[in-house]
């Protein structure tokens, strides 16, 4: 797999990013999307690189609660997320996890 800075206008990536959207749509309430398109392990790990290589200090995200969400909760937390408040604009949400992590 090999992670590139794109414009996001080619073709696979439009298939991809709207099949996992449709797919967070059926499973979430509207309300409570906000994907975060194209993120896998190899996506991740490339963020922390790039996070380090800027010299930011923290990153945080947003994930569903419900058991569909369970191997992406797995994952952030395999790679030293942990839950936390709330964060930017958003507010509490059942529908929501809340992660962040410290980077090195």
């Amino acid at each position: 797999m090999q992670i590139r800075v794109d414009d996001l206008q080619g073709a696979d990536i439009i298939a991809l990013l709207q099949q996992h959207l449709e797919e967070m749509r059926r499973i979430s309430p509207p309300e409570s999307v906000h994907a975060l398109e194209g993120v896998g392990s190899r996506l991740l790990t490339h963020i922390l690189e790039e996070a380090q290589r800027r010299g930011y200090r923290r990153l945080s995200l947003e994930t569903g609660s419900m058991a569909h969400f369970a191997p992406a909760r797995a994952l952030y937390s395999s790679s030293g997320f942990h839950v936390c408040e709330p964060f930017g604009q958003y507010t509490d949400d059942p529908n929501s996890v809340f992660m962040t992590r410290t980077i090195a």
